[in-house]
């Protein structure tokens, strides 16, 4: 499958100072970065692969944390993450994954979210930047804290 050469080619998100592609800073400005990956995924052949998966990762992130729209995350996260894979971005896939555990456990699913994050912790550990594996361990010490086992969590 060959891609369309798009018009526009940012440099990767660590490159790059606009919120829409930096998923961290969803938390930081979250107004900002939702507005900015949703102005991204809604002229998708103005930007590379690579911009739309981190724009679709960002739309997931603030979904899950601040609209409780958890279809609406989902989708985002789905779409992230089949890009992701495409692109062979193993970091990104990895976020996804800790998105996709997140979202179990606000399901009400806390033990599966932990089941999914204890198998992709080795690689997440080894893999992600000490900011990006913040994500994976949040969500594992939720999944103590919604199980009345926040004594766990600490250890």
């Amino acid at each position: 499958m060959q891609f369309r050469r798009p018009r526009r080619q940012p440099p990767g998100p660590e490159a790059r100072s606009d919120a829409a592609v930096r998923p961290d800073r969803t938390f930081e400005i979250p107004t900002a970065a939702f507005e900015g990956a949703s102005a991204i995924l809604s002229a998708p052949h103005e930007y590379d692969e690579a911009t739309l998966a981190w724009a679709e990762l960002t739309a997931g992130y603030h979904h899950l944390y601040f609209t409780g729209l958890q279809r609406n995350a989902r989708d985002a996260l789905d779409r992230a993450g089949t890009r992701f894979i495409k692109l062979g971005d193993r970091r990104g896939a990895l976020l996804v994954d800790a998105g996709r555990a997140r979202l179990l456990i606000v399901e009400g699913q806390p033990l599966a979210g932990r089941e999914m994050l204890e198998a992709m912790f080795g690689d997440a550990r080894r893999e992600l930047a000490p900011r990006d594996f913040f994500w994976v361990i949040n969500a594992l010490c939720t999944t103590y804290f919604r199980t009345d086992e926040i004594d766990e969590s600490i250890r």
